[in-house]
């Protein structure tokens, strides 16, 4: 029996290849890149060469030319190709920039070879195949790549058994199990309020030392921010921007997740009136010793706020016990939105058929250095080996972290790759007082907004209300979990962006599902 031959181009995205491969392939056909200089020195088809050999197929010696990128070698390189006695000749357009399956296009027509022009589209996931008077037919996968192969692919290996805790073709799963500090909603508002005020303690710590030891807690950095900050407010010597000096203060001195209000009937009237006065009776140009006069004052103003966090500090010591000895809620969490996105996966047959795995707790190490490399809390894998990475925070998230760990996310898979973050907000947790946890991760949400590549989800309880309002009456639209889901994922299900199809079903038995 003839085989089959598929050419392929490489490229640095390395993985966009092969989702055709895997679905049209049979045992023994045949593979042949096409391989730049560049191809060649960055050894990209390695990993992609040991996921198609263990699949059976038989990877023949590879076309050199020095750039794909130019139709004119392309062409001449292609034709090269023996396509004798195959079966049915595959040319994957996925790779390279435009030129690159325009060459194999006109190269195989000049050669007057049937063939197929395969191309795996990303959205909505599925495969496009072309005949050589480009008519079109459309197919969903029913073969793909697992999340240890695309890993692999890029020269990535999963450390220790991967936790697939979904799959498509496994209905035996067991359900992942829901802990026991999320058995009934008391339970859940107790354990988020408690790890709230525990967080204060630990911010507490860090942010609230002597004035002389700033240089010291903060660091280099955030201490070079405070004093250009520091500086370029007293330089201005405009009374309208110490307003915004102070929110600056607050932010490093914990307002922001104590919920104190500062103004000047709680802070120093004396030294904020000396400071005042001081901008008053200085010329436009400040001199050092001005600066400094006005620094000893801010210190005092430093002082008063100092034994402020103190008396709320010891205000909170008694709202719960031990608060350095709870369980970390992370991990906790984490379990939680994996119950949930199992549940979700089952009501709805993959997110109706576009996904083929679902992990938690994925660690990924380099083949080559054998460091560590990349951490995921939940994974899900699509057919055409599109990765979408939920990331799952309690309270709080670095912006700078979350930006670096879009990169590594598309590095170790590819650029195609989505992030979104979710933490929970609970709509019927109402606290009228200042500490108001739920508050805070709305003050994350909106941070995290502004990430483009970044979309944030709300982790909502089953029923509850779709607004919030916090202690201080503002009010926030907090849509649905999986409502929320669905608009993400409907791009990848259909090209109708006006067919809505149901992802989710409100079908709740238990506080979280």
């Amino acid at each position: 029996m003839k085989n089959n031959l598929f050419i392929l181009i490489s490229t640095g995205q390395q993985l966009s290849n092969l989702p055709p491969v895997i679905q049209k392939s049979q045992q023994d056909d045949r593979i042949i890149w096409i391989e730049s200089d560049l191809s060649i020195q960055k050894n990209w088809t390695k990993g992609a060469n040991e996921v198609l050999k263990k699949r059976g197929l038989v990877v023949l010696e590879s076309i050199k030319v020095a750039n794909t990128n130019e139709p004119k070698p392309m062409i001449a390189a292609i034709e090269k190709i023996n396509l004798e006695n195959y079966n049915q000749i595959y040319a994957i357009t996925n790779g390279g920039q435009k030129f690159s399956p325009i060459a194999l296009f006109v190269a195989l027509n000049r050669l007057q070879k049937n063939y197929t022009m395969l191309y795996a589209n990303n959205k909505p996931v599925n495969l496009w195949e072309y005949d050589k008077n480009f008519n079109i037919k459309k197919t969903t996968y029913d073969k793909f790549l697992s999340l240890d192969e695309i890993f692999l692919v890029r020269g990535f290996k999963i450390n220790k058994t991967p936790n697939i805790f979904w799959q498509v073709d496994d209905k035996e799963k067991p359900v992942p199990e829901i802990p026991a500090e999320y058995k009934d909603q008391k339970s859940i508002y107790k354990l988020h309020q408690d790890h709230y005020v525990k967080n204060q303690f630990e911010w507490f710590d860090m942010y609230a030392p002597r004035y002389q030891n700033l240089s010291d807690i903060f660091g280099a950095e955030k201490y070079k921010i405070w004093q250009q900050t520091a500086t370029g407010f007293l330089q201005q010597q405009d009374i309208d921007n110490l307003p915004s000096f102070l929110n600056f203060f607050r932010k490093y001195m914990g307002q922001d997740h104590f919920g104190i209000e500062f103004n000047k009937n709680n802070i120093s009237e004396y030294a904020i009136e000396k400071i005042e006065n001081l901008f008053k009776d200085i010329s436009h140009n400040s001199t050092d010793g001005t600066i400094n006069h006005i620094s000893t004052h801010l210190e005092s103003l430093y002082g008063r706020v100092k034994n402020i966090l103190e008396y709320h500090q010891k205000k909170y010591l008694n709202k719960i016990i031990n608060p350095h000895k709870l369980s970390r809620i992370g991990p906790i969490f984490e379990k939680v939105v994996e119950n949930k996105i199992y549940r979700l996966l089952n009501e709805t047959a993959g997110f109706n058929g576009i996904v083929s795995q679902a992990a938690a707790g994925i660690k990924i190490f380099s083949r080559l250095s054998g460091a560590p490399y990349a951490e995921f809390d939940i994974l899900l894998v699509l057919k055409n080996a599109i990765l979408i990475h939920l990331e799952c925070k309690s309270y709080e998230a670095n912006t700078k972290d979350m930006n670096a760990r879009i990169a590594t996310l598309q590095n170790s898979t590819s650029n195609l790759a989505q992030m979104l973050i979710t933490a929970p907000i609970y709509t019927e947790q109402k606290d009228n007082q200042k500490n108001d946890w739920v508050a805070g991760v709305i003050g994350l949400k909106n941070r995290m907004d502004n990430i483009k590549s970044l979309t944030f989800i709300p982790f909502t309880l089953t029923g509850q209300p779709t607004e919030y309002t916090t202690a201080r009456g503002i009010t926030y639209d907090i849509p649905d979990f999986a409502d929320s889901l669905q608009q993400i994922l409907q791009k990848y299900i259909s090209d109708d962006a006006s067919k809505k199809t149901p992802v989710i079903a409100a079908t709740a038995s238990t506080a979280i599902s």
